[in-house]
């Protein structure tokens, strides 16, 4: 009879779970297809490769085992937007000095300005080619 079990753990610590600790323990059981969903939405890869890394390392996986995906590359470019410019300065408050916030720290307007922004650019026009930033090939990757 075949099954698919689904266990949720920290990958990094997955060897201290009692249900994958039989899975490592039998070749049998060891995992044929690996599935990640794990990637960020602003050039962040949500401790992908540690994670997964853990899951290879504490020996859950078959040789033969295949991760989905098997690779991804983060990209930045820069764009150019008047719309959002005006509304991410629209996100501060004017103080009387750049650096009134707590502890000495930017607020205000150097404060909105500097602060990364997940946005769906609407009215933005590219203005370099992307770049990679980084690439991260899963463990056993066909």
């Amino acid at each position: 009879k075949e099954a698919v079990t689904v266990v949720e753990v920290d990958m990094r610590h997955a060897n201290t779970h009692p249900v994958l600790q039989t899975v490592i323990a039998d070749p049998a059981k060891k995992a044929d297809i690996v599935v990640s969903e794990l990637l960020g939405s602003f050039g962040d890869n949500e401790l992908s490769p540690e994670c997964l890394d853990g899951a290879e390392r504490c020996g859950l996986m078959k040789d033969t085992c295949v991760s989905i995906p098997q690779n991804y590359t983060a990209y930045l470019a820069p764009v150019s937007s008047m719309r959002l410019y005006t509304e991410a300065q629209a996100q501060a408050y004017i103080p009387s000095r750049a650096t009134d916030g707590p502890m000495g720290k930017p607020c205000g307007t150097l404060q909105a300005m500097e602060t990364p922004y997940v946005v769906r650019t609407y009215a933005a026009s590219q203005t370099h080619a992307e770049q990679p930033c980084w690439a991260f090939s899963h463990p056993h990757a066909a």
